[in-house]
């Protein structure tokens, strides 16, 4: 499940008509809504293969689940499910129909800027274009952590920001060599009907 590293370009969102002041301090971005649903585009290189995924993600942290459904895969990456089931410990891993079941440990993931990443000193900025209605504000952050080696990460902000939107995840590890880069898109914080049905086979 080397793909759930999680979180990659643009949201369905307007940004400010304002340009941004640069010496204002980045938001928290602590967390990420409650409940979302979206897609996730990943390119990945690890164990000298590459791997390129379009999913489908659920996600409940008060329900503490979260499902990734692969529409699309290419290269070394084989299409996947997986349900991860935080209230029970329990995750479910359907690899093209044969399923897997294991254990899942911890809490369930709050997908937002890592404890201890830097804020750019850049400030706030625009995806695209800083024209009024025409850009997505963004924050970035960066650091290193012991799971993910380095990363540089995007985030646009909701109301004070300490809730936010993931935009890109970008992960690098040199030894062994490994790096990533996940894109969210159509984040909406609607979930589908039946968001966490169990995988086929399982």
């Amino acid at each position: 499940m080397k793909y759930l590293a999680v979180v990659v370009a643009a949201l369905l969102f307007v940004a400010a008509n304002a340009a941004p002041s640069r010496k204002a301090a980045a938001p928290a971005c602590a967390t990420t809504p409650a409940q979302w649903t979206g897609y996730i585009y990943e390119i990945s290189f690890a164990d000298a293969k590459l791997a390129l995924r379009v999913s489908e993600a659920n996600y409940d942290r008060d329900a503490k689940k979260l499902k990734l459904t692969d529409i699309d895969v290419k290269e070394s990456a084989k299409k996947t499910i997986t349900l991860l089931d935080y209230s029970t410990g329990t995750s479910y891993t359907s690899v093209e129909g044969q399923c897997t079941k294991g254990n899942v440990t911890g809490i369930i993931p709050n997908f937002g800027v890592p404890g201890g990443a830097t804020a750019d000193r850049n400030g706030a900025k625009y995806l695209g274009s800083s024209l009024p209605n025409l850009g997505v504000l963004v924050y970035e952050y960066y650091g290193t952590d012991s799971v993910d080696g380095d990363y540089y990460v995007t985030y646009t902000p909701i109301g004070d920001g300490e809730v936010c939107v993931p935009i890109l995840r970008s992960l690098l590890t040199t030894s062994p060599l490994k790096e990533a880069i996940f894109e969210y898109t159509n984040i909406t914080t609607t979930l589908p009907a039946d968001p966490f049905s169990m995988p086929p086979g399982c």
